[in-house]
């Protein structure tokens, strides 16, 4: 094998092999006339196996797997490359059991792109191997044989196979007298391009019928569901990069699952969901933290224009030196809870929501009879908010009920693009006049927290001795920007009822 490249947390290697198949009652060849067979080792291997939900990878020629036992336990992505050969990326274990490495993950994102990667197949192997040395004594090895005795579960299915690899110290001359032996011996060369794409061929069709009102609910739901999970896995290499869209898009993605455990709560075991949904709301509290101050920065620094020409340096320099201090504190919190085992044990759990949700009640009756339900009942919330915000007398406790209603009507837009995936157009159009409604209180929300953030720079700027009357200028103009906010996300609103 050539010489093993470090890539980011991973290492990159060839791997050049012959598989072959035999009955398990057959035996090997006596290979004493081709090399000398060194001690036999035995190990108990468990591979998971991840794929999308299209099987991606399997079309593609690739696999990815998480393994325990051998010399080689971790993650193992294979690539194909022409003839016997495959290239081979290795990351370590982890601790989380679905989650794929960041750089892996990477390697493949044109296959994948957002979908999520869900294990597919396990497979526990009993392998007996042995390396092949040359005849004379001392020589390192040149080739290893592995003999494997596999299990594949889902289905119980059973196999043997032989694999003869080559070391660094091998040649494909040797590899091909040494097959030619085994293939004396009645074995033959494998049809499988891997171990998965064996156990794939055995497992039912993954395709599905195109979504559609006569679904289950459970299948539109699930549908979300994953579309939101691959989102999160997708994204997080720019999560940990610290990118702003990765930032904002894995949020949104957290506060999609989120409304979707709620608003269709009925249909899950909440034992399960709850918890779950708390961890979410957890983990988009720290995305939020690192994504509200680029908003805020953003706001802010375009209001600086508004000001008096005389102002506009000292205030954006006392602007941008806050937020940036303060983007940085909530980044680092980012990156702890990003190695944290809690996000490991929240993405394995989105993990089993997407391959085996808890399902209850009404959950396999067609969608049509149970989900526009539970949507109408997230879209009187919204009314039932708007209401409250509409009879509130001050402005403070107006613009926290217009939060409260913009949650609410998110709540509604998410589910209007859960039903999408079955209904199309219809639901398409409403879950985009949710979006004008959500947008809109949500700019008097971006103010609200401007206005907070104004308040500390004042604050900090009158400790130095600097003048606050630019910070008291843009406090004066978030206060009339949101109270426009939140009348043209009533009018919005009002706009859905017409």
């Amino acid at each position: 094998m050539p010489e093993v490249i470090a890539i980011d947390r991973t290492t990159e290697q060839v791997e050049t092999e012959v598989t072959l198949d035999a009955g398990l009652g057959t035996d090997l060849p006596d290979l004493a006339d081709l090399v000398r067979p060194g001690r036999r080792r035995v190990h108990d291997l468990v591979a998971t196996y991840l794929d999308t939900p299209r099987m991606d990878l399997q079309r593609h020629g690739m696999s990815l797997r998480r393994r325990t036992g051998g010399t080689d336990a971790g993650w193992h992505l294979k690539l194909p490359r022409e003839g016997d050969s495959r290239t081979e990326h290795h990351a370590p274990l982890g601790s989380s059991t679905t989650r794929v490495p960041t750089a892996l993950r990477e390697i493949i994102s044109d296959a994948v792109v957002r979908q999520p990667l869900l294990p597919v197949v396990t497979l526990r192997t009993r392998r007996v191997e042995r390396p092949l040395h040359d005849p004379a004594k001392g020589t390192p090895a040149r080739a290893l044989l592995v003999d494997d005795l596999v299990v594949a579960a889902p289905g119980g299915a059973g196999w043997r196979e032989v694999e003869v690899e080559l070391t660094e110290h091998g040649d494909e001359a040797l590899l091909g007298r040494v097959v030619a032996a085994i293939e004396g011996a009645g074995w033959r060369r494998s049809t499988s391009p891997s171990k998965y794409a064996r156990a794939v061929d055995l497992l039912p069709d993954p395709s599905t019928r195109p979504l559609s009102p006569d679904s289950t609910a459970a299948e539109v739901v699930l549908a979300y569901v994953r579309a939101q999970v691959g989102v999160i896995q997708a994204r997080e290499a720019g999560v940990r990069e610290h990118d702003p869209d990765a930032v904002h898009r894995t949020r949104v993605a957290t506060r999609r699952l989120r409304t979707t455990l709620r608003v269709f709560r009925r249909l899950f075991h909440r034992g399960r969901t709850d918890p779950l949904r708390d961890e979410l709301r957890w983990y988009s509290g720290v995305l939020g933290a690192v994504r509200d101050l680029d908003v805020v920065r953003g706001h802010l620094l375009e209001e600086v224009d508004h000001l008096p020409a005389k102002d506009r340096a000292a205030a954006r320099e006392r602007i941008t030196t806050t937020l940036d201090a303060a983007r940085e504190d909530a980044c680092a919190d980012l990156d702890e809870v990003l190695d944290s085992a809690r996000l490991g044990a929240i993405a394995d759990g989105l993990v089993a929501l997407a391959v085996d949700p808890p399902w209850r009640g009404r959950a396999t009756r067609p969608a049509a009879t149970v989900l526009p339900d539970l949507v109408d009942a997230a879209v009187e919330r919204v009314g039932r908010k708007r209401a409250a915000a509409r009879a509130a007398q001050d402005q403070d406790t107006r613009l926290a009920l217009a939060h409260e209603t913009r949650k609410k009507a998110k709540a509604a837009r998410y589910a209007h693009e859960a039903l999408a995936l079955a209904w199309g157009k219809p639901a398409k159009k409403s879950a985009k006049r949710w979006k004008k409604v959500t947008e809109d209180l949500g700019s008097a929300q971006d103010v609200v927290t401007a206005r907070e953030w104004l308040a500390r720079i004042a604050e900090t700027a009158r400790e130095v001795g600097e003048d606050t009357g630019p910070f008291d200028l843009l406090t004066e103009r978030a206060e009339q920007q949101a109270r426009a906010a939140v009348a043209a996300g009533d009018d919005a609103l009002r706009a859905l009822s017409t």
